[in-house]
């Protein structure tokens, strides 16, 4: 993070601060997943309309990092539409995307090593963002 100690060998209060703000902002952020308890799939159908801005994603690295191309699709006026898509994902990615609202999440991946295995799926609004 780049914070280094001031002439005194401290952290300077004004980091400090600002640290502390980092803290809060990031257990705010994300301390309701929208998709708790929802097991990935293809598809996923969530219990009730999810208002979000963050996406979370995260693969079982223990048997190495499979997916190579992913595109998620979300279900908005009663059709598939186009959400994000991206590279690898990794241990963990946090994707931003628009402020959606949607009742289901459609998946593609795309993989060189074998079945993809997604361990971590999360809906979050930004804290920022005052959704």
């Amino acid at each position: 993070m780049n914070i280094p100690p001031d002439p005194r060998g401290l952290i300077h209060e004004t980091d400090v601060e600002r640290l502390y703000e980092f803290s809060d902002f990031i257990r705010e952020t994300f301390k309701e997943n929208l998709a708790r308890d929802i097991a990935i799939s293809d598809v996923v159908t969530l219990p009730d309309t999810a208002t979000f801005n963050l996406l979370v994603l995260g693969e079982d690295i223990a048997h190495g990092q499979r997916i190579h191309t992913f595109a998620v699709d979300c279900w908005q006026d009663g059709e598939w539409q186009h959400l994000v898509c991206g590279t690898t994902i990794g241990y963990k990615r946090i994707l931003e995307v628009p402020p959606t609202s949607t009742t289901g999440l459609r998946f593609s991946f795309e993989s060189e090593k074998g079945t993809p295995m997604i361990t971590t799926f999360g809906l979050y609004r930004d804290a920022r963002k005052g959704q």
